[in-house]
């Protein structure tokens, strides 16, 4: 079938649209129970056997937030409500019985055979057999619980229920007449499959099984067959009942752009649950998989490198903070699925919804696009999870207050010692407000509130309250200099960092304690952060000028503490002699600028354990042979250098 118009079901989310609520009704019979799946195909087939178990329908109820944590890092779509009730009104949140802050709430969702179950207490609520929704497994198993179904592509109408299931071959008088059975409509020439059973089943069909019981009619000869394209650039699927679309996100400089690498959840009402992610354009695509009844749509701000996690509006529940960020986009139905466009305009209400997702995109793609310019310049990556490593715990706050890297999450080991040293109650780390769990009646210092504490830490802390896309990235590029930094040198070293900065409350001065490691962690971030922002944005910026401007005419944040121009000096092939300024204090001094020829690569290359201060860098570069071959001489590095 043809979607001759290509239009787009359009979503937006809408800053002023308050969250909604889920709403349950009536429990249902469940068609997919291997007992009805079972019971479905011996009056198919008339035989006497029981299928084999596809996946468990499972109830996990964390006792801590140490294991909610543990279970929301696995690959798993979760759940807040049961799955076996009709849905009256989906929504954002699931209203628990009990709004205590340290109420966690028990989670669903389906496991496939083999899976190996995590530490979490867990309750296998029943056994499925996940047949295709078009096929005559699961359109007879619909049946025989009296539910609807849109039944066979080639009968008309197409959800009868015109046979008792006490006929003997009800099934078959649904398409021809029946011995007992009322029927007066035309009979089609096909009935069902009465050899099927010798050529698809568990037991000759292998890994095809039970995909290969689908029905194929008319419709699957467009499957994967291009419809042109959509606002995205995706192809958009000649077959109406493939589920894909697009997401994007407003950048404020450049416009609407694809956000990538999110993840795309689609559930069909039942127990099937599909996923996807997005590619560098915001496209995705359910390939293979075709809907026909409703289906309930999510985008969740998680891959298995990074999740990036926020608050839910005012909510007391303290668990809600360790969940992704994730947006119910809405129910979909019609037999249309094929062009959904998901959009995520720019807000600066603080703590909107429209902000949170907003920022929760333009996070997603700041951490894809550093991971580029990092590969293209050969440093390091920051520590983003794989293969049963835990993502990159990314924490999102909308009020302005201050980001850091402290990341806790890849050195669990050392944060007892961490929190020994005040990082908790630091002004830095905390930023304007007392502190993430005070707005739910918490008092986050503490030390008796409980070890799960750690779990609500993070590794990144970026907030999205900005005016300006440039000005966002470069916080997002920053602190992701900061990760990538921590992947070179060590925990020890980054332990010793945020001691640094606790006593300093924040960057310091250069008379604070260990102000040489707070400097050289410091420029180099912004180095980075800044280059990065220039390399995506060029001259459309906010700032009046461009970001390689700013950072060619900048000297220290201080008065001789972090020398944030000194690296772009030394890459920079102008020969210039300015005078620079200080971003605080006032202070400013001529840069005598004669080296060039060095790049990202080289100078990441220096920042090992044993740089303790720009002066143990600039050291260690003289005596390298990296100033000879970049065609430099050592008194031009040395001048460039006593310029900060």
């Amino acid at each position: 079938m043809l979607n001759n118009s290509n239009d787009p079901i359009i979503y937006l989310a809408d800053e002023n649209i308050s969250l909604s609520q889920i709403i349950l009704g009536e429990t249902r019979p469940n068609p997919y129970s291997r007992a009805n799946m079972t019971a479905a195909w011996n009056r198919l087939y008339s035989d006497d056997t029981e299928l084999p178990v596809t996946d468990y329908y499972v109830r996990f109820c964390p006792a801590d937030f140490t294991q909610l944590a543990a279970l929301v890092n696995l690959d798993l779509v979760l759940f807040e409500f049961p799955l076996g009730q009709t849905v009256e009104q989906m929504g954002d949140y699931y209203l628990p019985e009990n709004p205590d802050p340290n109420f966690i709430p028990c989670l669903y969702t389906m496991i496939p055979v083999g899976f190996e179950f995590p530490q979490v207490p867990y309750t296998i609520l029943d056994e499925l057999v996940l047949a295709p929704y078009n096929s005559d497994l699961t359109f007879t198993s619909f049946l025989m619980q009296g539910l609807e179904h849109e039944g066979h592509p080639d009968m008309n109408p197409r959800a009868p229920l015109f046979c008792d299931p006490a006929c003997e071959n009800f099934i078959c008088c649904v398409w021809q007449q029946g011995e007992g059975c009322e029927f007066d409509h035309d009979t089609p020439t096909f009935c069902y499959h009465p050899n099927l059973s010798e050529v698809c089943n568990p037991w000759t069909a292998g890994d095809d099984w039970p995909a290969c019981l689908e029905w194929e009619d008319d419709e699957d000869d467009e499957e994967g067959a291009p419809c042109g394209t959509n606002v995205c650039g995706c192809a958009i699927n000649c077959d109406v009942r493939q589920p894909g679309g697009c997401v994007q996100v407003e950048d404020t400089e450049l416009g609407m752009e694809g956000v990538q690498n999110v993840k795309v959840i689609w559930w069909d009402g039942w127990f099937k649950i599909k996923k996807t992610y997005t590619n560098e354009m915001g496209c995705w695509n359910l390939s293979g998989h075709r809907e026909r009844g409703k289906g309930y749509m999510w985008v969740e701000f998680k891959n298995h490198r990074a999740k990036i996690r926020s608050g839910l509006g005012n909510t007391i529940e303290l668990w809600r903070l360790l969940m992704p960020v994730k947006d119910y986009v809405g129910q979909f139905g019609g037999g249309v699925y094929n062009n959904i466009y998901t959009q995520y305009g720019f807000s600066n209400v603080a703590g909107s919804t429209g902000q949170r997702y907003w920022g929760a995109a333009s996070i997603m793609n700041g951490l894809a696009e550093f991971e580029g310019y990092a590969l293209e310049d050969g440093i390091a990556l920051p520590p983003f999870g794989n293969d049963g490593i835990r993502p990159l715990d990314v924490f999102m706050t909308m009020n302005g207050e201050t980001a850091n890297a402290p990341m806790l999450h890849k050195m669990v080991a050392q944060i007892p010692g961490i929190l020994d040293v005040g990082f908790l109650a630091s002004p830095f780390f905390v930023g304007n407000s007392d502190g993430i769990f005070s707005l739910m009646g918490v008092d986050i210092y503490d030390p008796v509130f409980n070890e799960g504490i750690v779990e609500f830490l993070w590794d990144m802390r970026l907030d999205a309250n900005y005016d300006d896309s440039d000005q966002f990235r470069e916080d997002i590029y920053h602190e992701t200099a900061h990760a990538s930094h921590f992947a070179q040198v060590g925990e020890l070293y980054w332990v010793g960092l945020i001691n640094a900065e606790v006593w300093a409350g924040g960057w310091g001065n250069e008379n604070s304690f260990d102000a040489g490691r707070i400097a050289v962690c410091e420029s180099w971030a912004e180095h980075i952060g800044w280059s990065y922002v220039h390399r995506r944005y060029g001259m459309n910026t906010s700032i009046g000028e461009t970001w390689e401007e700013l950072l060619e005419r900048t000297r220290n944040d201080s008065p001789n503490h972090i020398p944030i121009g000194l690296y772009h000096d030394l890459i920079d092939a102008i020969p210039d002699i300015n005078n620079a300024f200080d971003w605080d204090g006032g202070g400013n001094g001529m840069i005598v600028d004669q080296a060039a020829g060095f790049n990202n690569d080289i100078l990441f290359s220096l920042l090992q354990p044993n740089v303790n201060s720009p002066l143990d860098f600039i050291t260690i570069l003289l005596g390298s042979n990296w100033v000879n071959a970049t065609g430099n001489t050592q008194q031009d590095v040395q001048n460039l250098f006593n310029s900060y």
